[in-house]
């Protein structure tokens, strides 16, 4: 599933790891970077993360049971950083239940239309994150994350 997501070509995918010892259950995705390019996910300014949003809706109903998807970002340095997406916030995006909205193919396209509608529409410039009173799920970029 990972390599059919549509990374952003600055990014290299390392690897993907899984938390299901315990409860909250997690996703983390690896890259590796340039300390550029660390720095600009870091800000998490829209436009460099808007395909990373629309990936976090495609992963979360296709794995049934995570509460969040961490976007890893190393640059070799001993301070990654990391973009965590819920799946409230995930939901909220949605509108719906992520597991009901992947139980069919038609189901799980429309949901990846309508992930693709919102992010166009609500994260098109740094001004509308203010304005649009987004969906109240979480959704922070963050290097005080526990990595799995």
């Amino acid at each position: 599933m990972i390599y059919l997501l549509n990374f952003p070509a600055d990014v290299e995918y390392d690897h993907i790891e899984l938390q299901t010892v315990s409860e909250l259950y997690g996703v983390e995705v690896d890259f590796n970077v340039t300390p550029e390019v660390k720095a600009a996910y870091n800000a998490a300014e829209p436009d460099n993360i808007d395909s990373f949003r629309v990936d976090a809706c495609i992963m979360l109903p296709l794995i049934k049971n995570p509460d969040k998807i961490v976007l890893c970002f190393d640059d070799g340095t001993e301070n990654p950083i990391g973009l965590v997406f819920t799946r409230e916030w995930a939901e909220s995006v949605a509108g719906a239940d992520l597991w009901e909205e992947s139980s069919s193919a038609e189901t799980l396209d429309s949901l990846i239309a309508r992930a693709n509608e919102h992010v166009e529409n609500a994260y098109a410039s740094a001004e509308d994150i203010n304005d649009e009173g987004l969906p109240a799920g979480t959704f922070a970029p963050t290097n005080e994350w526990t990595r799995i």
